[in-house]
């Protein structure tokens, strides 16, 4: 009897640690926090934004958001909605550095619900602050705004 309460310890602590979760901010590709972001997930207990790069001007789309889970070393999201910029001018900028400084302005950001949702997948592997998503590496960020 009782090694059958210690195998189902064991078995509830294995996959409590499956369940892990990556609240916070990660960054990609560096720690280091300019006067915008680099491409960066905010993760909370099952929810994640992923936000783009904040030096690039031309992509519509802002923010890719939805609920996530850990299972081993596979990280599973479903995307549940885009925010995106609507309208705007294309123009030349002095505050976006990537895509040689072409920029949409002056547009507004929708959400819109994506119905069916996106189901992916990718491989996940944490150090400390370090998070590599399918051999990218993220860094955890410091800040107030995690919440």
């Amino acid at each position: 009897m009782k090694s059958i309460v210690l195998i189902s310890i064991f078995v509830l602590l294995s996959t409590l640690s499956y369940a892990q979760k990556l609240s916070g901010r990660w960054q990609i590709q560096t720690s280091v926090i300019s006067d915008a972001y680099l491409g960066n997930y905010l993760f909370t207990d099952s929810t994640f934004e992923y936000i783009i790069d904040g030096y690039d001007g031309l992509n519509p789309i802002q923010v890719l958001g939805g609920t996530y889970f850990i299972k081993s070393d596979t990280l599973f999201f479903t995307v549940k909605y885009i925010k995106k910029q609507v309208g705007g001018k294309l123009e030349r900028s002095e505050i976006y550095s990537d895509n040689d400084s072409w920029a949409l302005e002056g547009g507004k950001i929708e959400t819109e619900i994506l119905s069916p949702p996106i189901h992916a997948a990718a491989t996940i592997k944490r150090q400390n602050n370090v998070l590599w998503i399918d051999e990218r590496k993220f860094f955890k960020l410091n800040t107030e705004d995690e919440k």
